[in-house]
């Protein structure tokens, strides 16, 4: 889709251009919407929302991966004051929270919707999509920030992550074009070009990092290309299910692989783990999945999603053990449509998780599978993120 603006500079034209934008906004971003992909490739529940529009919500919680630190996106909704505002707009600020010293601080950052927020490993910097649909390398101690990848004409970048390593960033663009938009997926070096890794993307979120051959692994579309050849640098994975893939998510030890494929005609998902080969299914749920959201313990040996609840009743987490392929329900009632987050380590060193509760306003913490669950932080009506305990 193309909109341009005329070089005639009245107010009309101005009307035209913001209408372009709009359009733009609304058929790429509502593409994710109408699918129900949020922050972090999370599915968003309308149920959680309900009766809450004019009210703030936390898109999504990354922990650093020493767990000491988690970055959250807060959505602050936003209606008027401007000529054209489109349904459901907000203003997104990040924040900061150290989870020894329980200090929390708003950093000067916008990020789109919809984009993953991935930290660098051994270091304060985050890389995440701003709202002008730019990569950026934030320090979350310095400030410091970089852009990775601008593309001012007609490109959309978003969902970064960084490699095993540290050292490439990788995020797809969505590369618009006069019959179809090409979902295309790139990796840079900090300072560097960006390189093509692959321009046939199937689906967002259909591929992530290796921590074992440190390359990126997609699934390829069936799309015809109209007798145009694809281009990819990064491995290919073709399974069954191909265009239904939803996420895919190595394990830390690179073990496992775990594939979110949507249930053909329902809205609901399915998980599959297959072995490091790709060759084995070691676990298929028979339970639908409310969630795209897969979070994987550090030991690499439990795996965390949010099965659907039957009729009327609320989603519940359940902790998948690998390799056994053994189901727990955990019980806590306060986790009921909560939503994992992550794994971080307390003060003494013991594993805690992190859950979005269901409205999406509060910071859940338990020490473990079965401890207690505490409120950690939460969001007041005007957005501002502050300390429980």
């Amino acid at each position: 889709m193309h909109c341009k603006p005329s070089d005639d500079k009245s107010w009309s034209s101005a009307v035209v251009a913001t209408v372009c934008l709009v359009a733009i906004v609304s058929l790429v971003g509502g593409k994710f919407a109408s699918d129900g992909i949020g922050a972090c490739g999370q599915k968003l529940e309308p149920s959680a929302k309900a009766g809450r529009s004019h009210l703030p919500w936390i898109e999504c919680a990354s922990p650093r991966h020493d767990g000491r630190a988690v970055v959250l996106s807060v959505a602050r909704p936003v209606s008027g004051g401007a000529l054209i505002t489109p349904p459901g707009s907000a203003e997104r600020t990040l924040w900061l929270l150290d989870v020894q010293s329980r200090k929390v601080r708003r950093l000067q950052a916008h990020p789109a919707p919809m984009t993953e927020i991935s930290w660098r490993q051994h270091t304060d910097q985050i890389a995440f999509a701003t709202q002008r649909w730019n990569i950026e390398i934030l320090d979350v101690t310095s400030s410091a920030r970089q852009t990775i990848r601008s593309d001012p004409k007609e490109s959309m970048f978003m969902w970064p992550a960084w490699d095993p390593s540290g050292e490439r960033v990788s995020f797809q663009g969505n590369v618009f074009g006069d019959r179809y938009t090409d979902r295309v997926l790139f990796s840079a070096r900090p300072g560097g070009p960006a390189k093509l890794e692959a321009d046939d993307l199937s689906t967002p979120l259909a591929w992530c990092w290796d921590p074992h051959s440190k390359k990126l692994l997609y699934v390829p579309t069936r799309r015809s290309r109209d007798g145009q050849s694809s281009r990819r640098t990064a491995h290919v994975f073709v399974p069954d299910w191909r265009e239904e893939t939803e996420v895919l998510k190595w394990s830390p030890d690179g073990a496992f692989l775990a594939c979110v494929r949507a249930r053909t005609g329902d809205l609901d998902f399915s998980l599959v783990i297959l072995d490091r080969a790709l060759k084995k299914r070691v676990f298929e749920s028979a339970f639908p999945l409310s969630s795209r959201s897969v979070v994987w313990a550090p030991d690499s040996r439990t795996v965390l999603v949010t099965a659907a609840g039957e009729r009327n009743s609320a989603a519940t987490v359940r902790a998948v053990d690998l390799p056994s392929g053994r189901v727990r329900v955990l019980g806590q009632p306060t986790l009921a449509d909560a939503s994992p987050q992550g794994w971080t380590t307390g003060t003494h060193g013991e594993n805690r998780i992190l859950y979005l509760d269901r409205d999406r306003t509060t910071l859940l913490e338990t020490e473990g599978l079965t401890g207690d669950v505490h409120r950690l932080a939460a969001l007041d009506e005007g957005g501002e993120l502050a300390l429980l305990r």
